[in-house]
C-alpha cells in the first residue's frame, strides 16, 4: 500500500507541476512547499515524501534510488510461487467442410485444379452442410449468403444477383462449370438441396467463360455419384406460413468401378419471403451414374428435373406520395409532401392480378469424359442438353393513381421455350514446373 501512494502522490506532483509551469517562480516555490507540508503530515509516507519533493529542486538521484529500493523489495516478494486457478478450455475441431476452403480444388477459377489458395482470384465456397446449418433453403437464399453480393427479384429472373457493381447478365451462373445462357434467362429459385457446393469466383471471367463475366461467376454443383461408400441423408422440416419441406439423397456404389446416386426434393409454401398470394412449390429429382473402370478413365451421367411455380409473382412495393402514405419509410425522404415514398402498411401486398403466376419446367442431361493421356494431360469432353419451358403472367409495373387513388396496373403474357445443347472439348496440362 505505501509503494502505490508513492506513485499516486509523484503524479499528482507532477500535474500540479505542468499546471502551474506559467506562474512566476514565487508561487511555484509555494506550490512545492505546500506540497511538502501534506506529505510530511503523514507519517507512513514521510521519508518518501521528503524524497519525491526534494525532486522538485533538482535532486533527480534520489528518487531514482527510491524506486530502485521499491523494485528490488518488488523482486523479493515476486520469488514466491503463485498458483494460478485451473482454467479449461475446449473447441471444436474444424472439419473438411468448414472454414474457407482453401486447399480444395475449385472448378470456377480455372480449368487447371487449382487450389483456392492457389487460384489468383477471389473464390468463395458454400457446401452442402454449410446451407444446412445457415438455413439457405432456396438458390436465392444462397446468393444473398454469397460476400458482397446482392440478390433481387424481377419478373422472368426470382433470383437475379448483383456483384462488384454488375447486375443482371453481367454476372455468369453455370450448371456444372456449363454456361447455358444468360443468367437473367435461366435461373430459377430452385431448393437447394440439389446441389453438392456453390463456387463463386468475383471480378471479370470472359476470358474463361465469354460474354457476361464482369461483376463474377457462379458455378452451381448439382449431386454426384461417388465410389468411396455408400450414403444416404434425408430432411423433413415445417415452419411459417405452411412451409413444408422434405428431401432425400442416396449414393451406392454398386462394385468397384461403378456408383449410382439418386436426390429428390419437395418444397410448399403459402409465401416464401412473407408476402400475400404467393404460394410456392418447388419440385427437384435427378439421378447420376459414374463409371470408372481404371485410373486413367472416368465418366459420368447426369440427369435433372426441375419445376417451380409461384401463385402471383412479387416485384417490391410499389411506392406512394408522401402524403397519401399511411407509414412512410425513411428511406426515401423529401421535403417536398407529393414525393414518392415506400409505405410501411402495404409492405406485405401483392399487387399483381388474381390469377397470376410464373412457372418454369426444365430438363438437363449431361455426359462428362475424362481421359488421363500421361506425362500429366487429361482429355476431357462435357457434352450437354438442357430444355426448358417457362410461362409468366403478371402486372410487372405499377404506378398509383392520384385521381383514383389506385393503382395503375399493366398485364403482360410470356410463354418461352428454350433449347440448348453444346460440346466442349479440351486439353489439360496438370504438369507443374
Amino acid at each position: 500500500m505505501q509503494f502505490i501512494q508513492s506513485n499516486i502522490s509523484k503524479i499528482g506532483t507532477r500535474k500540479r507541476v505542468q499546471r502551474n509551469s506559467y506562474l512566476s517562480q514565487q508561487c511555484f516555490e509555494k506550490t512545492a512547499i505546500a506540497q511538502q507540508t501534506a506529505l510530511a503530515s503523514n507519517p507512513a509516507i514521510q521519508a518518501k515524501g521528503l524524497i519525491l519533493t526534494a525532486s522538485l529542486f533538482g535532486l533527480m538521484a534520489i528518487p531514482a534510488y527510491s524506486f530502485a529500493a521499491e523494485n528490488e523489495a518488488a523482486t523479493q516478494s515476486s520469488d514466491q510461487p503463485t498458483e494460478l486457478p485451473k482454467m479449461q478450455v475446449t473447441a471444436q475441431a474444424e472439419s473438411a467442410e468448414q472454414g474457407l476452403h482453401l486447399n480444395q480444388v475449385n472448378r470456377v477459377g480455372s480449368s487447371l485444379n487449382l487450389k483456392a489458395n492457389e487460384t489468383p482470384a477471389t473464390v468463395e465456397t458454400y457446401t452442402q452442410e454449410q446451407m444446412q446449418q445457415k438455413g439457405l433453403r432456396t438458390v436465392k437464399d444462397a446468393f444473398s449468403n454469397i460476400t458482397g453480393a446482392i440478390v433481387g427479384n424481377v419478373p422472368g429472373n426470382p433470383a437475379v444477383l448483383s456483384m462488384r457493381g454488375f447486375s443482371g447478365s453481367a454476372n455468369s451462373v453455370l450448371i456444372d462449370g456449363v454456361r447455358i445462357a444468360e443468367s437473367t434467362m435461366m435461373m430459377r429459385d430452385l431448393d437447394s438441396w440439389k446441389y453438392e457446393k456453390i463456387e463463386v469466383l468475383k471480378g471479370p471471367a470472359s476470358v474463361l467463360y465469354g460474354l457476361g463475366s464482369l461483376g463474377g461467376t457462379v458455378n452451381m454443383i448439382t449431386r454426384k455419384p461417388s465410389l468411396e461408400h455408400a450414403e444416404t441423408d434425408g430432411m423433413l422440416s415445417y415452419g411459417s406460413f405452411n412451409t413444408v419441406r422434405a428431401a432425400l439423397s442416396t449414393n451406392k456404389p454398386v462394385n468397384d468401378s461403378t456408383a449410382v446416386l439418386f436426390h429428390a426434393s419437395y418444397s410448399d409454401s403459402d409465401s416464401l419471403y412473407d408476402i400475400d398470394d404467393q404460394d410456392t412449390k418447388k419440385v427437384s429429382v435427378g439421378t447420376g451414374l459414374l463409371y470408372q473402370p481404371n485410373d486413367a478413365l472416368s465418366m459420368l451421367f447426369t440427369l435433372d428435373h426441375d419445376y417451380d411455380k409461384q401463385d402471383s409473382t412479387y416485384q417490391g412495393s410499389p411506392v406512394l406520395p408522401a402524403n397519401v402514405a399511411k407509414n412512410p419509410s425513411s428511406i426515401l425522404k423529401s421535403k417536398d409532401p407529393e414525393h414518392s415514398v415506400l409505405d410501411k402498411s402495404i409492405r406485405h401486398r401483392n399487387y399483381n392480378p388474381d390469377g397470376a403466376y410464373s412457372s418454369s419446367e426444365s430438363t438437363s442431361l449431361n455426359w462428362t469424359t475424362d481421359y488421363k493421356l500421361g506425362s500429366g494431360w487429361t482429355l476431357n469432353n462435357v457434352l450437354s442438353y438442357f430444355k426448358a419451358n417457362r410461362d409468366f403472367f403478371e402486372a410487372p409495373n405499377q404506378t398509383y393513381n392520384a385521381e383514383t387513388g389506385k393503382f395503375d396496373r399493366d398485364i403482360e403474357r410470356i410463354t418461352h421455350d428454350h433449347e440448348f445443347w453444346s460440346n466442349r472439348l479440351s486439353l489439360i496440362s496438370n504438369y507443374i514446373t
